[in-house]
């Protein structure tokens, strides 16, 4: 019971003053605060009891969009065979977490033929007419593919739907990232070599000849990070002036030595940003921390940060994730020294070990200023909220920890998140699925990270009801 400076009734007081008691309690809690309160949990207006998993889509989400109207569009990868061969799938929710039967008729739908040899949707991106792209790559080519709203392939787009990105241009990138600008155009950006590179794309899938050269844009960062064999793009984004941001870094792993990562931007031209970092780059590290990149996050007001989780070895060979590590920069790249320490921010070492357990798997910004880190815990899902400060925001959860376990589910890979419009967060990923072919499901949840939900219908979930197989 919250007693804010109100005095602690003893369990003896005599039976007629248990009224009275009831009657200050009440008061007690009518004046609390509102931090007193833990804020956050599931959302029990989404699917079963704020969960959505088991209903016959197989396979792990990549990326997933939620859309104007609340619908929830995800891309993942299936498993099609017993080898390691997979598959690309997609979907759509309701905003109340049902399927979406207008998609191909049921809601989701596997596209295995694409691909056999480890391939797999890495971005996906919503366009305002209900069409959305997926771009991806297997073990002998890159991808793009357009689906219209109703989940047939989108004839005017490449060949049938399909587009090869490495079919045209200098410059063969798989499109690890994707976004579209105010105006709706593609943008697509990768890894060449030992360049990063971002490319324009038509509305038929090929590059724009007016922009940059040819539709694409290359700034090599050989001279900045080390990049035997090649990099790999792990963030990309298109501020509200059209410029444009990347993250890169050497590919693989490397607990020798910590592994720089460079920030480009770029003018809406193509051309580096001279007011940016040093002449449009900016190189930035952890302070000797192994970390693994994971996300580029914009915030208001031109700050953006860096994502990542640390990298542990307790046996030669073996890596594991845990925690995160958070770098936030000013819009002109220097380093936000009120945030953490001098800019940087290490979570999930020493006495703090109980934060995010398996490392971050997603990053979003909120509305104020506020960094929302999602990643998978034993049993469920965990979520913490950083001030603009760098602090844990003990409004939210318990002590500035939301962890839920999800009933049916058990812990879920955490893959992706986005906030909605209305601050309610939406976490996509994989769990266990014994009825599921090859044994994992799409499994999507939606958390509240204001206000209390209601406790009575989060207490009634049921297990999600398993699809039936044929």
């Amino acid at each position: 019971m919250y007693d804010p400076g109100c005095r602690v009734w003893s369990s003896g007081w005599r039976e007629r003053h248990r009224r009275a008691a009831l009657v200050y309690a009440l008061a007690c809690l009518s004046i609390a605060p509102r931090s007193a309160f833990a804020a956050g949990g599931l959302d029990p207006t989404f699917g079963d009891g704020g969960i959505v998993a088991s209903v016959g889509c197989s396979g792990q989400v990549a990326d997933l969009v939620v859309t104007e109207t609340g619908q929830i569009v995800f891309a993942g990868s299936v498993q099609v065979d017993g080898r390691g061969g997979t598959g690309w799938t997609f979907g759509r929710l309701l905003p109340d977490g049902a399927l979406d039967t207008s998609l191909a008729g049921r809601g989701c739908w596997g596209v295995a033929a694409l691909s056999f040899e480890g391939g797999r949707p890495y971005a996906l991106v919503v366009h305002a007419d209900g069409s959305f792209t997926m771009g991806g790559a297997d073990a002998s080519r890159v991808t793009m593919i357009r689906h219209r709203s109703d989940g047939s392939l989108d004839d005017a787009f490449g060949e049938a739907g399909l587009f090869t990105p490495d079919a045209s241009g200098s410059y063969r990138i798989a499109p690890r990232k994707m976004a579209l600008d105010a105006r709706g155009r593609l943008w697509m950006a990768g890894g060449h070599r030992t360049a990063v590179v971002v490319s324009r794309r038509l509305a038929d899938g090929s590059p724009d000849p007016e922009f940059a050269d040819d539709g694409f844009a290359a700034v090599d960062v050989s001279d900045l990070i080390f990049t035997e064999p090649f990099i790999e793009v792990l963030g990309f984004a298109i501020q509200s002036d059209d410029r444009m941001l990347v993250l890169a870094r050497k590919s693989g792993w490397d607990l020798e030595r910590e592994l720089p990562f460079v920030v480009v931007r770029l003018l809406p031209s193509g051309e580096l940003d001279p007011s940016f970092g040093d002449g449009g780059r900016v190189t930035e590290s952890f302070d000797g921390a192994s970390t693994r990149l994971r996300e580029l996050v914009l915030h208001d007001g031109g700050d953006f940060s860096v994502v990542a989780s640390l990298v542990e070895s307790d046996a030669p060979r073996t890596l594991y994730l845990r925690g995160a590590a958070v770098a936030r920069f000013r819009p002109d790249g220097r380093l936000r020294r009120v945030f953490g320490d001098a800019g940087r921010l290490l979570l999930g070492t020493g006495s703090d070990l109980r934060l995010l357990p398996y490392g971050v798997a997603a990053a979003v910004a909120d509305d104020d200023g506020r960094l929302v880190l999602v990643g998978s815990a034993e049993g469920g899902v965990q979520v913490l909220r950083l001030d603009s400060g760098g602090r844990l925001d003990r409004a939210l959860g318990r002590r500035g920890i939301l962890e839920r376990t999800l009933p049916g589910v058990g812990t879920m890979a955490v893959y992706d998140a986005e906030l909605q419009r209305d601050g309610r967060l939406v976490v996509g990923g994989s769990h266990q699925d014994e009825l599921a072919d090859f044994g994992r499901s799409i499994a999507i949840a939606r958390f509240l990270l204001e206000g209390s939900p209601d406790r009575r219908a989060i207490g009634a979930r049921r297990r999600p009801v398993l699809a039936r197989r044929r």
